[in-house]
């Protein structure tokens, strides 16, 4: 038995995502049944935790293969590759896999709520750094993980970081054609340096806006009338400026064909969950949201 190829590990991803989308739909259309829209827009993260769970509980955690395993023929494997990986090592891939990036997401969150509110009493000084610190670790955390996709892509192995983290490997169970798995590992490598002078650049860009951003407030202290004027725009937002999901004001406002306005993170999770538009349900996909870059409510 031999290792995966790239293209069977990511098939069997496509094949996966597919049942686990329906399961949440499922389960969605269930909970607005019976909780009602408010509800279903309130707990719209937990209920795709519960469809994760769900699926690689009955699959994965059981011991048996997933339905996107099943279709390119992949067996887990431990670092050894003579046995199927443990019933404590499964589980910790479960729930790695389901819930650590929403702990991770919940617990940023938080603290930037509570150092927002100053429930500790923070110096403004100790305040503003904890704001940056927790900026720069959220986009730390989008940065580690498409750097892992590009590791991937380049080695061919450890699609998701909880499978790094366990060291659960695939073993394929049927042979594929030596040329072909030649041709697409050289694909694949291709594609994987593209997607690491992606991740540079978006870094690059991020560390000028942020230069950029910092730069403009420091001009703005010799301008006390300016900043006064920033802050009375920033003390008073519309409620219309509210996304219709988390029910705080806009960050990264995105809009949908329809119209309608939600934070970025909000819609897109939002459609990987259910494929239209909260307010009016019209069909939408992801690849259809426009990002509103420098959009201002003023």
């Amino acid at each position: 038995m031999q290792e995966a190829s790239p293209s069977q590990i990511i098939r069997s991803h496509q094949k996966d995502t597919y049942y686990i989308n329906y399961l949440k739909s499922s389960i969605s259309d269930i909970a607005q049944s019976v909780l009602g829209q408010s509800s279903l827009l309130r707990w719209r993260n937990e209920i795709a935790i519960v469809a994760d769970l769900a699926y690689f509980g009955l699959t994965t955690f059981s011991g048996f293969q997933t339905l996107g395993e099943e279709y390119v023929n992949l067996l887990q494997f431990d670092d050894t590759k003579r046995a199927i990986p443990s019933a404590p090592k499964r589980l910790l891939l479960v729930l790695l896999h389901c819930t650590a990036p929403y702990i991770v997401d919940k617990f940023i969150q938080r603290c930037q709520k509570g150092v927002e509110r100053d429930e500790l009493n923070f110096r403004p000084e100790a305040r503003e750094l904890l704001l940056k610190l927790l900026e720069i670790t959220r986009h730390s955390v989008t940065f580690l993980h498409r750097s892992h996709l590009a590791l991937f892509y380049l080695r061919g192995i450890y699609y998701h970081i909880a499978k790094r983290v366990t060291s659960i490997k695939y073993i394929r169970t049927r042979p594929i054609p030596k040329s072909s798995e030649i041709q697409g590992s050289y694909g694949y490598k291709i594609l994987g340096y593209l997607y690491l002078a992606q991740v540079s650049i978006s870094s690059m860009v991020y560390v000028y806006d942020w230069y950029k951003k910092r730069a403009t407030i420091s001009s703005a202290e010799f301008h006390p009338q300016a900043k006064s004027v920033q802050l009375s725009k920033k003390s008073s937002p519309q409620t219309t400026d509210k996304c219709a999901l988390c029910l705080e004001y806009r960050k990264d406002t995105t809009a949908t064909p329809c119209g309608h306005l939600f934070c970025w993170n909000c819609i897109t999770e939002w459609c990987l969950m259910k494929p239209q538009c909260p307010l009016c349900r019209t069909e939408v996909t992801g690849s259809r949201l426009v990002f509103l870059q420098n959009y201002d409510t003023g």
